[in-house]
């Protein structure tokens, strides 16, 4: 029994982290998005800003994915570092490819 409240509890505080860190992302790209329709340099004009949150591992809880699903609809994401790294992999295969052969005819 002491186990499963330990798990519990740390399981609250964790969702209660995430909650927060989405609130904070979703707070940020608001600012940004007021901000960058008010500027007038044109070095700075930017038609959208997108939101990302990194995070280690994605929790199944119902609310974080409701929240994920609402935030998604404004362009604001959460992904596992894992994956993004994944995609940034595979969008610069060919750059990581050739380096890795150069790199072998240098050694």
């Amino acid at each position: 029994l002491r186990r499963h409240r330990t798990e519990a509890a740390s399981t609250h505080t964790y969702l209660r982290r995430l909650e927060k860190d989405l609130a904070q992302i979703e707070r940020y790209v608001i600012f940004m998005r007021n901000h960058i329709s008010r500027t007038t340099d044109p070095d700075l004009s930017y038609r959208k800003a997108t939101g990302y949150l990194l995070c280690g591992d994605l929790v199944a809880d119902g609310y974080v994915r409701q929240k994920r699903q609402i935030l998604e609809r404004s362009d604001i994401f959460v992904r596992r570092y894992s994956d993004l790294l994944a995609m940034v992999q595979r969008a610069h295969r060919e750059f990581i490819d050739r380096y890795a052969e150069l790199k072998a005819l240098k050694g």
